[in-house]
Parts: C-alpha cells; structure tokens; sequence
C-alpha cells in the first residue's frame, strides 16, 4: 500500500501543476482578447 501512495502522489502533483499552468495561460489569454473598457464619470451631482 505504502509503494501505490510513494508512486502514485507525484502523478498527482504533476496533475496539479499541469492545470495551474493552463488556467494561468487561460486566464492570461483572456485579459489580453478582452477589449479594455473606456472608464466612466459617475452621474452629475444635482441631475
């Protein structure tokens, strides 16, 4: 039983850091494609 775990938990870090490594390029390729939004006033004061 103690073998299984020692050989199979690298895998799973391996897992792990594979899907950190594509969310962050995800999430990197989207801030880039997204158009920026034009900042706006808030309303006048008295309207």
């Amino acid at each position: 039983m103690t073998v299984a775990i020692g050989w199979a938990l690298p895998l799973f870090g391996l897992t792990l850091l594979t899907f950190l490594v594509i969310d962050v390029v995800a999430g990197a390729v989207y801030r880039r494609r997204r158009p920026a939004e034009a900042p706006t006033s808030p309303a006048p004061v008295g309207s």
